[in-house]
């Protein structure tokens, strides 16, 4: 197994069990949060980093959703 698989599993278990261990609303709401940026972040520096597009529609339908 190599190590880029070996840290998606890890990352992907953490996110299973974190939700479990959090029990306060208030703290559930910014775990919540931190993921909403992440995937964002995530889309945004695909498309403005490795690709090198200029693509404002992630942020605009980000913003339509909130």
């Amino acid at each position: 197994m190599s190590r880029t698989s070996l840290g998606g599993l890890v990352v992907v278990a953490v996110g299973a069990v974190l939700p479990l261990l959090v029990t306060q609303p208030v703290y559930q709401n910014v775990l919540i949060w931190i993921c909403l940026y992440a995937v964002l972040g995530a889309a945004w520096n695909l498309l403005g980093g490795f690709t090198g597009q200029l693509s404002l529609g992630q942020a605009a339908f980000f913003g339509i959703g909130a």
